[in-house]
C-alpha cells in the first residue's frame, strides 16, 4: 500500500501540490521505506517549497539534505534525477550544515549538476572549521572594511590554503566576487611570487594552489591590484630560462597564452589544477582563435556607435565564464514559462517539437544557458563581436552541444537569415545602440505573430545609482593605455572613495566588479541608453508588442515587490512594477526583463 501511496505523491509533487505530496508522503512512511523512496520524495517536496518547515521526533528542524543523508546512499551510479536533489538539498542545507565536509563538496563541485555559485555560502561555513584559514579570513575581511592592503602572509598560510581544496576548485570555476577573498588571494598570489624570485622550490601542494590561482587570474583578466614590487619582481622571473615554479607563478600575473616562456616539458603530463590551467589559459585561446575565422557573417553597419561597440566587445568579450552548468534536463519551453511567468496563457507553439529561437546579442554564449535547455529548440545566435562567437562556441560545444547556429553581425540585419522565429530573447543589447527601437524593430520583423521576444534592458533609476562611481571610473580609466589599466584604475578610485561616493558599498558587491570586463561594461562603457518599466511597455508597443509579464531572478526582491504591491493597494501587473522599480532600483540591478508577445 505505502508503494501506491508513493507513486500517487509522486504524481502530486509533479502537479504542484506539496502540501498534499507531503501529508501521503509521510502516511506513506508510517508504514515502512525499505528503499529510502520516502526520503526522497520528501526532499523534493522541501526544495520546492522551503517555507515548509518539518522536524523530527525531538522537535529539531529537518532540511532535504538530512533525509537524504538518513536515505539510501545517492552517488554515481544513483539516477540522475536522484544526484541532482542531492545536489540541490546541499546547496541549500540549513539544519543538516554540521554533516557537510569539504569531500562532499569537492564531489558536488566535479558532479556540475547545480550551478558552483550556489555553494558558496556552504563554502565558506565549511572552510572555516580550519583556524588557520579563519585567522586568514578575519585578517583579509579588517583589511576590506578599512581599505588597507591584503593581509601579510606566511609559509603557514600558504598551507592552510592549499588545504582548502573545495575554495581552490570552486576558483577554477567561477570568477570570485568577494574583497575579502580577493584580498587573501593577491596575498598568497605575492608570498608564491617571493618563493619563485629567490629560487625557493614550491611544494607539490603550493604548485597545485599556484594554478587554480592562475586560473582565477585567466577568468578575472587580471583584474587585481599590481604593486610595482611585484612588477620587478616578475619582470626578474620572465628572464630567466624556462622553469615549473616560474611558469606556474608568472601565469598568475600574465596570460600564459602570451608567455614569453615556453610551457615547460614537465607540466604538460601533470594533471588537476595544473592541467586545468593549461586547458583554459594556453589551449583554448588557441581554439578560440582558429573559430574567429570560420564563423559566416550576416553583415555589419559602418556607423561609429556600432563600430565603437563592436571594438569595445572585440577587446573585452563580455562576460567571461567557464563550465559548470548542466544542460542535460530538457524541458519544454513552457514549463520555463509556467515558472517564471505564472499565470499567462500558454502559446500554441509551446510545446511543439521544434521550436524556432533566436538569441539577438549571445556575447559569449552566457545567455544560451537557458534556450539549450529548451526541448526540441533549434537555436540561431547572432553577436556583433566575433571574439565574442569564438567563446560562445567554444563554450557552447564544451557543453556537448554542435547544434547551434552562429552567425556574425549587427542584428539589424537579421533578416537577411530570411527566417522567422517563434521566440526572440535580447539580453543586454539593445541599450548600447545608437537607437535601442531600431534594434527592436529589427527584431520584430523576423519574429512570427503571436511569437514571444524576451527583452532585458538597463533599469534607468538603477543605472542612475551608479552614475557617481562612473563618473569617477571614467575620470580615473581617462588615458590608460590598455583595459586592464582602464580596469584596475578605475577599481582602485571606487576602493578609495567608498566612503564619499554615494552606493560606492552597491558597485562594491556586484560580480561585475570582480572582473576585467564585466567590470568594464558596468563602469566604463561608451554607448548605453537604459529604461524604465514604462518607458520600455510604451515604446514597445508602437512595434505591435503586447506586454505578457515580468521577471525578477532574485527570490528576495520578488518577495519585496509582492510586499511592496500590497502595501500600495496596486494590482498585479505592470503598474504596480513600474511603482516597485521607482522605490527599489537595486532589485533591477540584473535589468529589466520583460516579456511581450507579437499581435497580429
Amino acid at each position: 500500500m505505502s508503494a501506491q501511496q508513493l507513486t500517487e505523491a509522486e504524481s502530486l509533487l509533479a502537479a504542484g501540490r506539496v502540501e498534499d505530496a507531503i501529508r501521503l508522503t509521510l502516511d506513506a512512511l508510517a508504514k515502512g521505506d525499505a528503499d529510502g523512496r520516502g526520503l526522497v520524495i520528501l526532499a523534493e517536496c522541501l526544495l520546492q517549497r522551503p517555507d515548509i518547515a518539518l522536524t523530527d521526533q525531538q522537535g529539531r528542524a529537518v532540511d532535504a539534505l538530512m533525509l537524504l543523508l538518513d536515505g539510501p546512499a545517492i552517488d554515481a551510479r544513483s539516477a540522475p534525477k536522484q544526484r541532482f536533489t542531492w545536489q540541490q538539498a546541499m546547496a541549500r542545507a540549513s539544519s543538516s550544515l554540521p554533516r557537510i565536509s569539504q569531500e562532499m563538496l569537492l564531489d558536488a563541485l566535479g558532479a556540475s549538476l547545480v550551478p558552483p555559485e550556489e555553494y558558496l555560502q556552504i563554502l565558506g561555513v565549511v572552510s572555516l572549521r580550519d583556524p588557520d584559514w579563519a585567522r586568514l579570513m578575519h585578517q583579509a575581511e579588517q583589511c576590506a572594511a578599512d581599505g588597507s592592503a591584503h593581509p601579510d602572509c606566511t609559509d603557514e598560510d600558504l598551507d592552510a590554503a592549499a588545504r582548502q581544496q573545495a575554495w581552490l576548485t570552486y576558483w577554477r570555476l567561477r570568477p570570485n566576487a568577494n574583497l575579502a577573498i580577493e584580498l587573501v588571494l593577491t596575498a598568497i598570489r605575492r608570498r608564491l611570487l617571493e618563493h619563485a624570485v629567490v629560487g625557493r622550490p614550491l611544494a607539490t601542494a603550493w604548485q597545485e594552489m599556484a594554478a587554480s590561482l592562475a586560473v582565477q587570474a585567466h577568468l578575472n583578466e587580471f583584474v587585481w591590484r599590481e604593486d610595482e614590487t611585484e612588477t620587478t619582481w616578475l619582470a626578474t622571473i620572465s628572464g630567466r630560462a624556462a622553469d615549473t615554479d616560474g611558469w606556474l607563478v608568472a601565469a598568475m600575473y600574465r596570460d600564459a597564452a602570451e608567455a614569453q616562456q615556453p610551457l615547460p616539458v614537465d607540466l604538460s603530463s601533470r594533471g588537476g589544477a595544473i592541467a586545468d590551467l593549461i586547458d583554459f589559459a594556453v589551449d583554448a585561446p588557441r581554439q578560440r582563435r582558429q573559430m574567429v575565422d570560420e564563423l559566416p557573417t550576416i553583415g555589419t553597419s559602418a556607423d561609429t556607435i556600432t563600430s565603437l561597440v563592436r571594438d569595445f566587445y572585440e577587446t573585452t568579450p563580455y562576460p567571461r565564464w567557464r563550465h559548470g552548468y548542466d544542460i542535460s534536463f530538457a524541458t519544454p519551453y513552457a514549463n520555463w514559462l509556467a515558472g517564471r511567468f505564472p499565470g499567462i496563457a500558454e502559446p500554441d507553439f509551446a510545446r511543439v517539437p521544434r521550436l524556432d529561437l533566436l538569441v539577438a546579442g549571445c556575447g559569449t554564449g552566457h545567455a544560451l544557458i537557458n534556450p539549450l535547455q529548451y526541448h526540441g529548440a533549434r537555436i540561431t545566435a547572432v553577436d556583433l563581436s566575433r571574439s565574442s562567437l569564438a567563446y560562445a562556441r567554444q563554450m557552447v560545444e564544451g557543453c556537448g552541444r554542435h547544434d547551434v547556429d552562429f552567425h556574425h553581425g549587427d542584428l539589424r540585419r537579421i533578416s537577411t537569415l530570411g527566417r522567422q522565429f517563434d521566440v526572440v530573447e535580447c539580453t543586454g543589447v539593445v541599450h548600447h545602440m545608437a537607437d535601442p527601437w531600431e534594434g527592436v524593430a529589427a527584431l520584430v520583423e523576423v519574429l512570427r505573430p503571436g511569437g514571444h521576444l524576451l527583452l532585458s534592458i538597463y533599469s534607468r533609476h538603477f543605472r542612475d545609482l551608479l552614475q557617481p562611481a562612473m563618473r569617477i571610473a571614467h575620470a580615473a580609466a581617462d588615458g590608460r593605455a590598455t583595459p586592464r589599466e582602464q580596469v584596475q584604475a578605475a577599481r582602485a578610485a571606487v576602493l578609495a572613495g567608498r566612503r564619499t561616493i554615494p552606493h560606492a558599498d552597491l558597485v562594491m558587491t556586484m560580480q561585475d566588479f570582480f572582473l576585467t570586463s564585466d567590470c568594464r561594461d558596468l563602469l566604463l562603457h561608451p554607448v548605453e541608453h537604459p529604461m524604465t518599466v514604462h518607458e520600455m511597455v510604451t515604446g514597445a508597443a508602437r512595434f505591435g508588442l503586447q506586454p505578457l509579464g515580468l521577471f525578477l531572478a532574485n527570490p528576495f526582491w520578488r518577495l519585496r515587490a509582492e510586499q511592496h504591491r500590497q502595501a500600495a493597494g496596486l494590482a498585479p501587473g505592470l503598474t504596480a512594477w513600474a511603482a516597485f522599480e521607482a522605490d527599489q532600483p537595486a532589485a533591477f540591478d540584473n535589468m529589466i526583463n520583460l516579456l511581450f508577445a507579437k499581435t497580429g
